[in-house]
């Protein structure tokens, strides 16, 4: 059954319809104020060739429809200091319509072909909508479209393993490192791409990310012998890829320093082995 929108016990029709004020593109063409919000009497009289009078009687008729769709009057100064226009009409007051409200209009103005055409096209698109079986959707491809559909969705489904393919090295090491802590040492990151403790450090040494600092000399029970003591510290430009952390259980330096140990952040762990020419695929 068609619904006469028009109708004042259509109400609950025009509320589910005003957010469809695309209509208005596809029937006319409607001139706005510079905020390209709103629009006054006069254009919306323009776009539904009528008199401005007869928009008028539509807004006094059903006022509080329109003022839930936005509808306000402002005075002659504010108007033209909002939207920074002279107004050369004696008007002390202006009446803004936003869109919702225009389209609103055209659902309840009798006597003009421009909004008989936009209540043709919200009850013609709604039905259509309704029309639509989508037990029917179905029946009504074509066996291309099938062959289609299937050939789309295994090329889908192969870039997608492809793409899971390539990123494998980052998820594994952030699923067995960085989920657990968020830094660890220079040894358990060599371990993860092959490189022993010494082979770890060099590397860091070599491509100049950390250099050693000397904290002096000591005699080694171990080596029976004066041994040099170092710690390694990043260099300025990658000091957010490293961490350096005081070991206050751990012994002592000979001169009482606390010890530090320097650990690499997980969140760079690609990048630092990258930067190192470890060849890491992401």
């Amino acid at each position: 059954m068609t619904v006469d929108l028009t109708a004042a016990s259509a109400r609950a029709d025009r509320d589910r319809l005003a957010s469809r004020t695309d209509v208005l593109d596809k029937v006319g063409v409607l001139r706005t104020l510079p905020d390209d919000m709103h629009v006054t009497t006069d254009m919306v009289a323009a776009f539904y060739e009528v008199p401005a009078k007869t928009i008028q009687t539509v807004v006094l008729r059903n006022r509080d429809e329109l003022d839930d769709d936005g509808l306000k009057v402002i005075g002659r100064a504010e108007f033209e200091e909002t939207f920074n226009m002279k107004v050369t009409s004696s008007a002390s007051s202006f009446t803004l319509y936003p869109r919702r409200a225009v389209l609103r209009i055209g659902m309840l103005l009798r006597g003009s072909e421009v909004a008989r055409k936009v209540r043709d096209y919200l009850i013609n698109t709604e039905q259509a909508a309704r029309d639509v079986d989508p037990r029917h959707v179905a029946a009504m491809l074509t066996r291309a479209d099938l062959a289609r559909m299937v050939l789309e969705a295994e090329a889908e489904r192969e870039a997608m393993a492809a793409a899971l393919e390539s990123a494998a090295p980052a998820i594994a090491y952030h699923e067995r490192y960085v989920s657990n802590d968020d830094a660890a040492l220079v040894r358990v990151w060599g371990a993860q791409f092959g490189l022993t403790q010494g082979q770890a450090f060099q590397t860091l040494l070599d491509h100049k990310l950390i250099y050693r600092v000397s904290i002096g000399r000591r005699w080694s029970k171990t080596h029976q012998r004066v041994v040099e003591e170092y710690e390694y510290r990043p260099y300025a430009r990658y000091v957010d890829w490293f961490d350096l952390r005081p070991q206050h259980d751990a012994p002592r330096h000979h001169n009482g320093q606390v010890r530090q140990t320097l650990y690499e952040r997980q969140e760079f762990a690609l990048e630092i082995a990258e930067r190192v020419g470890l060849g890491v695929s992401r």
